[in-house]
């Protein structure tokens, strides 16, 4: 059977620089007209299927006993709250997904990376928005001499802590976090839960990064 499903129009509602508000009508599987309200940002950059990069940079070395993971930890209004997420940022004008990744990551963190693979634009709301991330996977070597003493360079009105996470411990370091009033961001969330699960069925430790 024919997808019912169709966009057939849209009216822009309002706008800010970052955002923009839209109604949607659309057909639904009965093929009836419905309206349906749709929030999207205003910077997505053409010729890329993501608006942001989330960044799953991992840590290693000849000190480390085992993997690490990056996390930064910022206040979000939207949420009166900080939050626990992975680096991330949105794509500027030209970039690729791992350009903007690899800068983000020093932007935000002082970390030099190398880019090992990545996701293709992910939903992040999709029953609110049409904003989509994608995942860019990072290794960080702390014996490299840039990475010897990280320095973020934040832009003015940015305030964001950096912590590095063993991937054993990710579940506990979050607890005691959600503990103090911080929000954890799903991917992270669902990240530890991942290893957990892999731990309990005895999954292959090179399997689940450990």
């Amino acid at each position: 059977m024919a997808n019912a499903f169709k966009r057939v129009g849209e009216k822009e509602v309002g706008s800010t620089k970052w955002l923009k508000l839209t109604s949607i009508t659309y057909t639904n599987a009965k093929g009836e007209e419905k309206l349906w309200d749709m929030v999207s940002r205003s910077t997505k950059q053409p010729n890329v299927d993501a608006d942001a990069v989330c960044i799953a940079a991992f840590l290693y070395g000849k000190d480390l006993k085992e993997k690490e993971i990056l996390l930064v930890r910022q206040y979000r209004p939207p949420a009166q709250a900080h939050t626990i997420e992975l680096p991330a940022g949105l794509i500027d004008p030209k970039e690729t997904k791992a350009e903007a990744a690899l800068r983000e990551l020093k932007e935000e963190t002082g970390y030099v990376g190398k880019f090992v693979k990545e996701s293709k634009g992910l939903p992040l709301s999709p029953g609110l928005s049409n904003e989509s991330a994608a995942y860019v996977f990072v290794d960080v070597d702390l014996d490299d001499p840039a990475n010897q003493n990280p320095k973020q360079r934040l832009d003015a009105d940015e305030d964001i802590e950096v912590f590095r996470a063993p991937l054993s411990q990710l579940s506990s370091i979050l607890e005691s976090h959600e503990k103090k009033g911080d929000l954890i961001f799903h991917s992270v969330y669902s990240l530890a839960a991942g290893i957990n699960i892999g731990i309990a069925l005895n999954v292959d430790k090179k399997t689940l990064l450990l």
